[in-house]
């Protein structure tokens, strides 16, 4: 087995540009399997500014991660984990299906171009 099947691992790093809106897709499930999405981390390059995104599979791109304002990724190489916050009801999350696109949405572009997103989980 893979490290990524064994646990928790990177599987990705994309640039997501914030200084203009749109998606970005960060990573596509692999045939015959499925994904679990732990985190997303982004470094900015400069700063993010009052950006908004949103994650998740094309054509739900809010499954994920709904609209999260990156005010506080105010520096370069400012880091964040972005992830559904659990509460005490357990926080429904989705199995992505082999084959499904995972995107960043940036739906309000108010940051720096250059920006490294880090895609972390696991595939079973």
């Amino acid at each position: 087995m893979e490290l990524n099947e064994e646990a928790i691992s990177w599987l990705s790093e994309t640039n997501v540009s914030l200084a203009g809106t749109g998606q970005t897709t960060i990573y596509t499930v692999p045939t015959g399997k499925n994904l679990i999405i732990d985190s997303i981390q982004p470094v900015v390059g400069s700063d993010a500014g009052a950006s908004v995104i949103t994650a998740g599979q094309v054509g739900a791109l809010t499954d994920f991660l709904p609209a999260t304002t990156l005010t506080n990724l105010n520096a370069q190489y400012a880091t964040a984990r972005l992830c559904p916050i659990p509460n005490t009801t357990p926080l429904k999350q989705i199995s992505y299906a082999a084959g499904t696109v995972i995107q960043i949405d940036v739906t309000t572009a108010l940051g720096g171009a250059t920006n490294a997103f880090h895609l972390f989980g696991f595939l079973y």
